[in-house]
């Protein structure tokens, strides 16, 4: 049941099986989906909308809209002030802090990467612990892992190699910098660039 154990926390609205069923304490937050915010005892506010939106987040001041949204580790993420709207992203989040994904699956591996902004489908897919980069564009920064402080404007934008990283680059235009593996400092600009 939504709710069923909150005991001092105030100004809570959670709508949907489950949602938000182990708060305890914590302020103003509010969900609406099955089974969002499914593991949250103390935190305040946080919003949900969608399926298991939040599902397994246990920190505060995060949004997280769209089925499967910030979605979490089952042993519990601890992460907070996070944006994460559309299908998917931000899904395996753990304790990575300040991130803003918008569009599906984007950032969608990030568990403790921070301070990222991806926009648009699968920007980031497959960064874990990536920090300070941003992505603008269909599948931008897609394959980089690891790699921190990138600027990828543009359709598969530093698109990348599977399980490699790279650093300090920027990439304005279509496919700019799209085959990127480890290399780093690099700045390019204009299409196929």
């Amino acid at each position: 049941s939504a709710l069923e154990v909150v005991t001092t926390g105030t100004s809570h609205t959670a709508v949907g099986r489950n949602a938000m069923s182990s708060q305890q304490t914590g302020n103003y937050n509010t969900t609406v989906g099955v089974n969002s915010f499914t593991t949250s005892t103390d935190t305040s506010s946080n919003v949900g909308l969608g399926y298991i939106a939040g599902r397994y987040v246990t920190g505060s001041n995060n949004v997280a809209v769209g089925s499967g949204a910030m979605n979490g580790s089952s042993g519990g993420s601890n992460t907070s002030n996070n944006v994460a709207v559309g299908y998917a992203s931000l899904f395996a989040i753990t304790t990575a802090n300040a991130n803003v994904a918008i569009g599906k699956e984007t950032l969608y591996s990030t568990t403790t990467g921070g301070s990222n902004t991806a926009l648009g489908h699968q920007a980031m897919y497959y960064g874990t612990e990536s920090d300070s980069n941003v992505a603008v564009g269909t599948s931008a920064l897609e394959k980089n892992v690891t790699g921190d402080d990138n600027t990828a404007i543009g359709y598969q934008s530093q698109y990348g190699s599977s399980g490699q990283s790279h650093s300090n680059n920027t990439s304005v235009g279509y496919k700019s910098l799209y085959g990127v593996t480890t290399g780093g400092l690099n700045t390019a600009v204009g299409r196929n660039s």
